[in-house]
């Protein structure tokens, strides 16, 4: 339990016999060695990611206008789901907070049906808090996303019908008559 990658040589008695391994193994940490100080940080907001089923969430890139990634979310309730609204928090690998936003289903009259936020290339949790109508959670979906480095147009260039189209920014773009 040192933590450290261990080799492994294999060798067999019988001739003509193809032998598949590992080239070698990663040792677990002593719990024991992880104190309150080595322990990343990280591991207190950091979360496994989790699918509920409830809803369909939906994350468009584009560059955005600092030059970063802009992301938005919006989502659907899937058959026989109650939630009514998204609470959607999304958060940096470092621990930045990119941005909070509460979101509405789209049969909802009041709020905003989508998110908008910018990121910094790389990776970004994102935390759903799905609601009811009456305000109730009822569960909480967890997801990983890979903010790329986009080159070429910004979101800005685009037309506001196409905002969760997804198309790449780095293709030509028909023309809109």
């Amino acid at each position: 339990e040192d933590g450290a990658y261990h080799r492994l040589d294999i060798t067999v008695r019988r001739k003509d016999v193809a032998v598949r391994a590992p080239s070698g193994y990663w040792a677990p940490i002593a719990a024991e060695r992880l104190t309150s100080s080595s322990r990343p940080s990280m591991s207190t907001y950091l979360k496994t990611p989790h699918v509920s089923g409830l809803i369909q969430p939906w994350f468009r890139m584009t560059r955005g206008v600092t030059g970063g990634t802009r992301v938005t979310f919006s989502w659907a309730a899937k058959a026989r789901s109650r939630g009514a609204s998204v609470a959607l928090s999304a958060i940096t690998f470092e621990g930045t907070k990119l941005g909070v936003a509460e979101v509405t289903s789209q049969g909802s009259a009041a709020g905003s049906m989508r998110a908008v936020f910018e990121a910094a290339p790389g990776p970004v949790q994102i935390s759903m808090a799905i609601t009811d109508a009456a305000g109730k959670l009822l569960a909480t979906d967890w997801a990983a996303l890979s903010s790329p480095a986009l080159q070429g147009c910004s979101s800005a260039d685009e037309p506001e019908g196409n905002q969760l189209r997804g198309l790449d920014c780095d293709e030509p773009r028909p023309k809109h008559v």
